[in-house]
């Protein structure tokens, strides 16, 4: 009985995704970053974030039955979720506000936006980056509208570069009724490749040309060699793959903001802490690409051979 509730507990916790909720806590830091500043209610709202996006997951997960789930589970997760808001943000009325916003979001991601082209990614770029970035700012009670510029391009490279997550079970996708570049369009893993490409030129160009971003040689170098992998995998329709590394990319371009910014040794340390897991994913990737090469089985006659 008690191996039976186990399993149960695994496959809750498995289905609510927790590691997508990366991208709002790093977001959360990253604005910290800018104001170097961080307190109580912003590191709570790094938490409910795991609880906000988890409910997303679980969602998610019933709907296209990814994972045999009892549905009684989600409003049982979503009244969990807001009893534990009010008791440990002391009724902070922010975060209390912010609750309602992530959560209808969330439900019209799952529900209505994967049904337009775009919407399902412009939707959690507003979630996962915008909001949280924001919110953290007025929490912190700084102004926001001299830093609006940055989560825009957070979010714009968030749309560009995570568009390869709809490769994975784009098959699955079509039957369900999703609008993707790979459910719509034939040319798809094209469209796909194209949308990258844009985000790594929107970087440079938000570098160089608006001065919005820390842009050096070394900082280019580590976002464009994962970056060389990830286009390689959607060339060949690596679904799973490309998913990961351009979560490495997005994470890294993100992570390259505490070089501009020189932040508290607290903030740096909980902005890397957070997007651990994504770099992890894509390390691993990558050396098993590596691995799996011809260049690495037989260096010598690989490198004549070019």
């Amino acid at each position: 009985m008690k191996k039976k509730r186990l399993k149960s507990i695994i496959k809750v916790i498995k289905a609510s995704r927790v590691q997508r909720s990366t991208y709002a806590i790093l977001s959360i830091f990253i604005a910290a970053s800018f104001v170097n500043t961080l307190n109580k209610p912003v590191i709570i709202l790094a938490f409910l974030s795991v609880l906000f996006y988890s409910v997303g997951g679980l969602q998610n997960a019933i709907k296209d039955k990814d994972y045999m789930i009892n549905k009684k589970i989600l409003p049982i997760s979503i009244l969990i979720i807001i009893i534990t808001s009010l008791i440990i943000t002391n009724f902070n009325y922010k975060i209390i506000l912010l609750i309602p916003i992530v959560l209808l979001l969330t439900f019209f991601y799952n529900t209505y936006s994967r049904k337009i082209l775009f919407m399902d990614l412009i939707t959690m770029s507003f979630t996962h980056i915008t909001i949280p970035f924001l919110a953290t700012l007025w929490i912190l009670n700084k102004p926001i509208i001299p830093y609006v510029k940055y989560p825009i391009f957070m979010a714009l490279s968030f749309i560009l570069i995570i568009n390869t997550k709809n490769m994975s079970g784009f098959l699955e996708d079509k039957k369900r009724g999703y609008v993707t570049l790979m459910t719509k369009f034939k040319s798809g893993k094209f469209l796909i490749l194209l949308s990258v490409i844009l985000g790594i030129i929107l970087l440079i160009v938000n570098a160089l040309i608006l001065k919005n971003y820390p842009l050096n040689p070394l900082l280019l170098l580590i976002i464009l060699i994962p970056s060389f992998f990830l286009l390689k995998d959607i060339t060949q329709l690596r679904g799973k793959n490309a998913t990961i590394l351009a979560r490495m990319v997005f994470v890294i371009l993100i992570l390259g903001y505490l070089v501009q910014n020189k932040p508290s040794i607290k903030i740096t340390a909980l902005s890397f802490l957070s997007s651990f897991i994504f770099i992890k994913q894509g390390l691993y990737t990558i050396s098993t690409e590596i691995k799996q090469s011809k260049f690495y089985r037989q260096p010598l006659k690989s490198l004549f051979s070019l």
